[in-house]
């Protein structure tokens, strides 16, 4: 599944991208008390074009939740997501975590600001968008946005389709861990093959895609992708990071136990 991390503090450096290509991170400003503030946050941010980074507001504060004398406790909005995530977890790892359905903070009594339908906009068409939390009637208090901090235009700037590929690699990571120093075979790829469309199959089924396909090739030294849309120049974009990722896999495998190198292929 998509790790999801918080991260709340003044900064967030991006130069971690190594370490977040296949996890995703939620964040919130920690000062801002407005909608500009919040803008103004985000715009020392760098887009991150792989999808891996959504950004919400504002604060919640939670039901018989106080400190030691008594007053109510700010919870990061970036805290208070996670329980969403985490619901939409529980169904399937590629719906988006917003909405009544899946995106009401059941624990959530009020919220550190209040967002009209304009501040909801404003925020969720920002260059860096920003995920609104609003109360709205007869519904609670609810995610409004699903999108993360890449660019309009990118295939990743939706939280459910990134953590969707990212959920897929991940997987596809796991299957492949079987058949080191496996010889290499039909059999192998026949097999490899099999696990890879009933993972995608599931998927499907989900909803989670409309259409795959899987392409075993032995001929090639490394992964290439065979579109049956080549019209779609994102889709195909996604293809071209998922083998660039392949081949760094590949160049450096490490034993799981003792995070040795195993060798290069």
């Amino acid at each position: 599944m998509s790790v999801v991390y918080y991260i709340y503090k003044n900064t967030l450096r991006l130069d971690i991208q190594e370490w977040i290509k296949n996890n995703f991170i939620v964040i919130t400003s920690p000062t801002a008390n407005s909608v500009q503030e919040a803008i103004t946050y985000v715009s020392n941010l760098e887009k991150n074009n792989r999808g891996s980074l959504s950004v919400y507001f504002p604060d919640v504060y939670y039901n018989n939740f106080k400190d030691s004398e008594g007053k109510d406790v700010k919870i990061p909005a970036c805290i208070a997501v996670l329980n969403t995530y985490a619901k939409t977890d529980s169904v399937n790892k590629w719906s988006a975590p917003a909405g009544v359905t899946r995106g009401r903070l059941s624990l959530a009594k009020s919220l550190s600001v209040q967002l009209t339908d304009s501040d909801l906009t404003t925020l969720y068409d920002n260059n860096i968008p920003i995920n609104g939390i609003k109360d709205i009637s007869g519904k609670g208090y609810i995610v409004w946005g699903n999108k993360t901090t890449s660019s309009n235009s990118s295939f990743f700037d939706r939280i459910n389709v990134s953590r969707l590929t990212k959920y897929v690699t991940k997987q596809a990571y796991l299957i492949s861990w079987d058949y080191l120093f496996e010889p290499i075979t039909n059999t192998v790829f026949a097999d490899w093959k099999m696990k890879m469309e009933a993972l995608l199959s599931r998927i499907q089924m989900g909803n989670g895609l409309e259409e795959y396909q899987v392409i075993m090739d032995s001929t090639k030294e490394h992964l290439e992708i065979y579109s049956w849309r080549p019209e779609n120049k994102e889709v195909n974009l996604f293809f071209e990071i998922f083998d660039k990722k392949l081949r760094e896999f590949r160049a450096f495998i490490l034993c799981p136990q003792c995070s040795s190198k195993i060798s290069s292929l």
